[in-house]
């Protein structure tokens, strides 16, 4: 590489450049920036790359180019390097202005030089990782400063802040732990001052992928921040196969954070989790955790949150009160106060909860605390919903309502479902009664009268649907089943008149079923709807 040659500035000036107008956040890459210009020649290179000295060097720019001419009164020794030899002579300068000046000019030149420079040949990806920036994270896909970025913790209270906003759809940003950690961290290798956050590009979808990815943030109380903020647009979450990745935050945040823009439900600011893998075998893990304020996954305290949709994946996500405290949020959808609306689960295998020690207020799938829970479709997967306390009481719905408010547009088609709270689907405590529709799916509900008085988890099931035993395999998890069953007329020649029994959920008896061997035999399947489902005792 050319050598380059550059003034040598004495102590005095870097003392100036770095105390006058300069904010303390921006002194570390000042105090970068001198200690590069102020090195011979020969030197560089050694031990540092010229590339990671810009790249130091870039970010004090700003603030070595706002102080230099406030220094111009300082008697500077400049010491010139030989570009032949490398030998260095000192000249003395008189204190004038114009010398003064003259020095200056020659700093102020020499940063726009590199700028330049750093602006024509921009740090590739893999000039990034190779570098080891100081980030607890390494990424891969994409461009540093123009898909990602890291703003590093010069204040050792606060989080060093990685930020992802891929610059086009084709781009996919996969995310994983750096070797070594940077920053204080746990034994196994946790980042406890590093954070992620998203802020997709207007009008592009942000295509991440976790890959054993961990937070915690929770044990250090001067961070108010959530150890994953997904900030508006959309973001597709993925997965990777056969990975854990873990999101904890501490109270006031959701471990995966998604508050609704100006208290607002927006189609366009959504989140999809899916995982890499054609089976849970194969599917990777996310552990996203609040204590007590914050939904495990979505709002904040005092927020709501809202289109959030899980399409794959083995997904944990708690709203966590202490074994003395309460949880305020929901598993998945708002933090205290917030309302949880337009969740989807279509797939994986969905572990919410509100759970603590005490009292739980918050809904396992839907409302924080005080918040509703609406518009909440599962239409397959297998879900564990549940608001919990080991002490005292739950408040929360498991699906729908937060305490003192109520479910409402909570539809059920299909899924594995097992569900608990105040009440299992619907609304919380002291609210008022939700509506509910259930066409489908196989349930975790084993009271006695499920059955006999057609319900799940005490609600009816929609006017065309029937509540019926499960016989699969899974029927000692699952006892019940919801299907749809069509007002099918049976022409049957012999046998004795059976017991009657609705064909249809519409509330009208249609045909007596006679079917011979059937009656009096309450094991016996006397017929079959017109989806194959069968139907005993039909009438």
């Amino acid at each position: 590489m050319e050598s380059l040659s550059v003034p040598l500035i004495d102590v005095r000036l870097k003392k100036c450049l770095l105390g006058l107008l300069v904010e303390e956040s921006d002194r570390r890459y000042v105090r970068r920036s001198v200690r590069f210009c102020c090195v011979p020649n020969e030197l560089i290179g050694k031990g540092r790359s010229m590339k990671n000295s810009q790249h130091w060097f870039s970010r004090g720019v700003a603030a070595l180019a706002t102080v230099a001419m406030s220094c111009v009164l300082f008697t500077v020794p400049v010491a010139v390097a030989d570009q032949t030899a490398g030998d260095m002579t000192v000249e003395s300068v008189t204190e004038s202005t114009q010398s003064s000046q003259r020095d200056d000019e020659s700093v102020v030149s020499f940063i726009n030089t590199e700028s330049r420079l750093n602006d024509a040949a921009p740090q590739s990806a893999a000039d990034t990782v190779a570098e080891e920036q100081s980030m607890d994270f390494v990424v891969a896909g994409g461009e540093y400063g123009k898909d990602y970025e890291y703003t590093p913790n010069t204040d050792t209270a606060q989080s060093g802040v990685l930020t992802l906003h891929p610059s086009t759809e084709s781009v996919t940003l996969t995310v994983s732990m750096a070797g070594s950690l940077r920053h204080q961290s746990t034994a196994d290798s946790t980042a406890t001052k590093d954070r992620i956050v998203v802020t997709p590009v207007a009008g592009v979808p942000a295509n991440v992928v976790l890959k054993n990815v961990k937070i915690n943030l929770s044990k250090d109380t001067n961070i108010d921040a959530a150890a994953f903020a997904h900030m508006s647009g959309k973001l597709n979450l993925t997965l990777a196969s056969k990975s854990e990745s873990k999101l904890i935050s501490g109270s006031n945040h959701a471990g995966l954070e998604k508050n609704d823009i100006d208290g607002k439900p927006s189609e366009a600011f959504a989140l999809t989790i899916t995982s890499e893998g054609s089976s849970k075998a194969d599917w990777g893990t996310l552990i996203a955790q609040s204590n007590t304020n914050g939904a495990g996954i979505g709002g904040g305290k005092d927020s709501g949150s809202s289109y959030i949709t899980v399409a794959g994946g083995v997904i944990t996500a708690q709203s966590y009160g202490g074994a003395y405290s309460s949880s305020q949020g929901a598993g998945i959808g708002g933090g205290s106060y917030g309302a949880g609306s337009y969740i989807t689960i279509v797939g994986g295998v969905v572990n919410a909860q509100s759970y603590a020690g005490r009292y739980a207020f918050g809904a396992g799938i839907g409302g924080g605390a005080y918040g509703v829970g609406s518009h909440i479709a599962v239409d397959g997967g297998v879900v564990t919903a549940q608001s919990s306390a080991s002490t005292y009481d739950a408040w929360g719905a498991g699906i729908g309502g937060g305490e003192q408010r109520a479910g409402s547009d909570i539809r059920i088609t299909g899924g594995h479902i097992s569900a608990s709270g105040y009440s299992a689907i619907g609304s919380g405590y002291f609210a008022a009664d939700a509506s509910v529709s259930i066409t489908g799916g196989y349930f975790a509900d084993a009271s006695a009268d499920a059955l006999p008085k057609n319900t799940v988890y005490g609600v009816a099931p929609a006017d065309d649907c029937d509540v019926i035993a499960n016989d699969g395999n899974d029927k000692d998890t699952y006892p019940i089943r919801v299907v749809s069953v069509s007002p099918v007329d049976f022409v049957v020649a012999g046998g004795e008149a059976g017991e009657e029994r609705r064909l249809s959920c519409r509330g009208t008896v249609r045909r007596r079923c006679v079917i011979d061997g059937c009656a009096g035999d309450s094991s016996a399947v006397c017929g079959y709807d017109a989806h194959g489902n069968a139907a005993r005792q039909i009438a």
